[in-house]
């Protein structure tokens, strides 16, 4: 144990920060390390019930003993500039909205339930919000999918980072703190915007299940018995597809051609009929069985494609991509992720762990002076002022630029009139609300020469562009050319697996990520690998984007000069996959999955399907009417207790736990569905969903973030607005046609 502080050598920007993190679980860990990883100096308060995460807790001084530990919590309260809790009933939460906030405090709270819920007192064990939040449905199945990707704590931690970075730019404005709160569970409402928007009163126009069932966006084995996932959904991707697959098997790439109709040509998501999308499944899963995955992996990327081999989570673990881009790191002896998110000037690192008695922490953390206030708060959102241009597409990039709009930042778009594809209406309406837009052809000479006008006029602080890379330098959209113009801007490149290391120049999607880094594999297991039917990696690198752009504007303010902000999709899914990853958890793969232990699995009460976690297996044993189970182990106990918690309802269970004082020890939970979470009345009553009318489109189910800040309120974002892009709604016997499609398509790809 240290006697004496160690130099606070840390770089970053956030190294003149002082974070005390209190967290019981992973999310909040998770959201102290993040801060951590980028300079803040972060002190923890170990404690016998909180979870233990060895990575979730680098970067940090851990104090395990102290004499007085109230007195000790009270100082480091006083020092500290942020504050971190995750539990059900936070310490500090009332002092955090008065005081605290006037001395310049912020609290950042980040439960599993907000308050008064129904659930709010319930410990949030990542698989019982889950389970609660819809997020272990699978797609037309009966049975739920217990899964171990870490989704809700994953996401909720970025949304709080966010939200804390953002309240220290408004504490610059006027020295007082406030309360930042993310519901992990409340998380999923963002996650599931997709799944709003298609499945709740989707407009009519929106042939949803045939865009999902495109055989041009799917795995397919290859001839070594690995599989390798392409994505090749748009029209210019057909013809270089063809090209290629016609080196390789000549004859059944000529067959294929020739069966491939002119809708299909123009969009490949919108194959018109059942009996065409099985050919052109069934003769691509010939051609690409001649080849093994990687060589396919190879052809295809260097024809500017894009496609991975399906990977198993700990291939990716060792790749030299995941190693040589930094995803992957060896930090203090230990394999684990990189940073979510980096600065090219105030780069960050993870810093050492260390453990210090409380005199070596006190010295680290030396009394300050009180901080100055303004005569009157300033209650303008944290952005206000900052001007950002948004030249993104798809998910990922607008959810970033989105984030800086809802935190106050006037945010310009400039909309492709070459995005084509029928589901880009959707993703506009979901993605751009809040932001002025424009329409600009960026692939003709005037197009280029019309940006220049608009960056000359708009004089942006912020750029975010998602391009693939090199494409930025032919639009002078690169940042040496921008960074000329305007030295002091932030440039913020979104990528699929970063701009470094062997994949530097390979373009990607959500489904490609999915596969390279393991979640498909993992998520499918024995039948091959599979899509999650969510776009998590999307929505939390949008929030990772727009984290990087708060971080660099808070350097900028601390005297900093602009610089670049970089953060990829792969980065994201292997965060999202850490505690198996580098944990030494129990990895649970494949659909119909029933959880990880008996203790912590899915079971049938009498009125369906809920989920028991438990600290421990005495703990189920002391449960009234579990008494047969008890001195039962592993299978012997699954069995047991499938067959006696068929005898009652799930409330009748739980009011037994509450009986037997183990509600903190045991929890249950209710399995529900994603359209009930959707539906629920309890979220359209907190605005987390909500409906709105889309000029030429009609009625529109959205919904919104759970970030909150208690004093500099987010913005309300007003609808996106229409673009200029022609569209022609199909008769209702043409969406039928496609929807029955779609449906078979589905139906033969998922057998």
């Amino acid at each position: 144990m240290s006697t004496s502080p160690t130099p606070h050598l840390a770089t970053g920007a956030l190294k003149h920060i002082r974070v005390l993190d209190l967290s019981m679980d992973y999310a909040g860990a998770l959201v102290a390390m993040g801060l951590a990883d980028q300079g803040a100096s972060v002190v923890r308060l170990d404690s016998p019930m909180a979870a233990e995460s060895a990575f979730a807790h680098r970067g940090k001084v851990r104090i395990t003993h102290a004499q007085d530990l109230g007195a000790l919590l009270h100082t480091l309260m006083e020092r500290a500039d942020v504050i971190i809790e995750d539990c059900a009933a936070p310490l500090l939460r009332a002092r955090a909205l008065g005081e605290d906030a006037e001395r310049g405090q912020i609290h950042c709270w980040v439960p599993a339930f907000p308050e008064n819920h129904p659930e709010a007192s319930t410990r949030g064990h990542e698989g019982i919000a889950q389970a609660y939040m819809g997020m272990h449905e699978v797609p037309l199945g009966r049975r739920p999918h217990y899964h171990d990707f870490s989704i809700l704590s994953t996401t909720a931690a970025a949304h709080a980072q966010c939200g804390v970075v953002a309240a220290l730019l408004a504490r610059q404005r006027d020295g007082r703190g406030q309360c930042v709160e993310v519901s992990r569970a409340m998380t999923a409402y963002a996650i599931m915007e997709l799944n709003a928007m298609f499945t709740v009163g989707a407009p009519k126009s929106w042939a949803t299940l045939q865009w999902a069932s495109t055989p041009f966006i799917e795995a397919y084995q290859a001839g070594d018995g690995e599989w390798i996932y392409v994505h090749a959904g748009l029209a210019a991707h057909v013809p270089r597809l063809l090209d290629v697959l016609e080196r390789e098997a000549p004859r059944a790439a000529r067959k294929l051609r020739a069966r491939l109709s002119e809708r299909t040509l123009a969009d490949p998501t919108s194959v018109p009929g059942v009996r065409e999308g099985r050919q052109i499944r069934a003769l691509l899963g010939e051609i690409f069985s001649v080849r093994p995955a990687i060589v396919w992996e190879r052809r295809l990327s260097r024809a500017g494609l894009c496609a991975q081999v399906a990977r198993m989570p700990q291939a990716w673990r060792e790749h030299d991509h995941a190693r040589q881009s930094a995803q992957v790191i060896t930090h203090e002896g230990r394999t684990q992720p990189g940073l979510s998110v980096t600065l090219s000037q105030d780069p960050g690192a993870p810093q050492a762990s260390r453990h210090m008695d409380e005199a070596s922490v006190l010295k680290l953390w030396p009394e300050r002076a009180a901080r100055a206030l303004a005569d009157e708060p300033v209650d303008l959102p944290p952005l206000h002022g900052v001007r950002v241009l948004d030249v993104t597409q798809v998910i990922a990039g607008p959810t970033a630029t989105r984030t800086l709009a809802e935190l106050g930042a006037n945010v310009h778009r400039i909309e492709n009139p070459h995005f084509g594809a029928p589901w880009v209406e959707a993703f506009h309406i979901a993605y751009n609300a809040g932001k002025t837009s424009e329409t600009i052809n960026l692939k003709a000479t005037r197009g280029v020469r019309v940006l220049q006008d608009v960056l000359s006029s708009y004089q942006p602080d912020v750029v975010v562009q998602n391009f693939r890379p090199g494409a930025a330098r032919k639009l002078s959209l690169d940042e040496d050319a921008l960074r000329a113009r305007f030295p002091e801007l932030i440039y913020a490149h979104l990528t699929a697996y970063g701009s470094h290391g062997p994949w530097g120049d390979r373009p990607g999607w959500e489904q490609t990520a999915q596969a390279a880094t393991g979640i498909q594999r993992t998520w499918g297991a024995q039948d091959g690998p599979d899509l999650f039917p969510l776009p998590f990696n999307d929505l939390c690198t949008g929030l990772h984007g727009a984290l990087g752009v708060l971080l660099a504007l808070f350097a900028r303010q601390q005297g900093a000069s602009g610089q670049r902000v970089e953060t990829c999709l792969s980065m994201t899914a292997t965060l999202m996959q850490a505690p198996t990853l580098f944990e030494g958890q129990q990895l649970v793969s494949g659909k119909g999955k029933d959880g990880l232990d008996p203790v912590r699995r899915y079971y049938m009460a009498s009125d369906g399907w809920f989920l028991l976690c438990a600290l421990d297996v005495a703990n189920v044993w002391d449960i009234p009417g579990l008494e047969r189970s008890r001195g039962a182990s592993g299978q012997a106990l699954a069995l047991s207790l499938e067959t006696e918690l068929r005898r009652h309802t799930l409330q009748q269970w739980r009011e037994r736990v509450e009986q037997a004082g183990l509600a903190q020890s045991v929890a249950l939970i209710a399995r529900r569905s994603q359209r009930a979470v959707l539906t629920d009345p309890d979220a359209r009553e907190r605005g987390l969903v909500l409906a709105r009318h889309h000029e030429g489109v009609g009625e529109v189910t959205e919904t919104k973030g759970a970030l909150k800040l208690a004093r500099t309120p987010l913005v309300a974002l007003e609808r996106a607005p229409m673009t200029e892009r022609e569209r022609e709604p199909p008769g209702v016997a043409t969406w039928l046609m496609r929807q029955l499609a779609g449906a078979a398509s589905l139906a033969t790809q998922n057998r």
